[in-house]
């Protein structure tokens, strides 16, 4: 594979050579429901590597969708970059059981900590004598996060 130097620094441009299978920015954003703001950071961060055409645009090869797979399977999850760096050295170097049992543990933590959010909501509803057995079907649809906020700051709509 052909490399390049960058005049930014110590990282490497590598060129895509013209045979093999990568999938591109757009490819990537589709299979994986991320934004090309994300895949940059991903790079920018070290989690990902990206290869370059000859137009200078973004390919990703089987590793670096395996790895974005994992990412934003673990994002979706909750886990801040963070530990999905920790995860992803931990399967890089070791890999098998000892990424596996990181991950799980980073997951168990997470999932502790929305129990914990989670009885805390119930508290604050018992204490407001918990009403919604009361409401009418059509009233109990679910609402996104961003329409329970508008309505809970009435003042703050206005302003926009």
């Amino acid at each position: 594979m052909t490399s390049l130097s960058e005049d930014a620094g110590p990282r490497r441009l590598r060129l895509v050579p013209r045979s093999g299978a990568y999938a591109s920015l757009g490819a990537a954003m589709r299979e994986f429901g991320l934004t090309a703001r994300a895949l940059r950071y991903y790079e920018e961060v070290g989690l990902i590597e990206a290869d370059r055409d000859r137009l200078n645009c973004r390919r990703y090869d089987e590793r670096a969708m395996e790895r974005l797979r994992l990412i934003a399977q673990f994002r979706r999850a909750g886990l801040d970059v963070r530990d999905i760096r920790l995860i992803l050295e931990r399967r890089e170097q070791a890999g098998g059981e000892t990424y596996v049992d990181c991950a799980v543990g980073r997951l168990e933590e997470r999932l502790a900590v929305i129990e914990a959010e989670r009885r805390q909501i119930e508290e604050a509803l018992a204490l407001l004598g918990d009403r919604r057995t009361e409401r009418a079907p059509a009233e109990a649809s679910p609402r996104t996060a961003a329409a329970i906020l508008r309505q809970s700051r009435p003042g703050r709509q206005a302003a926009r």
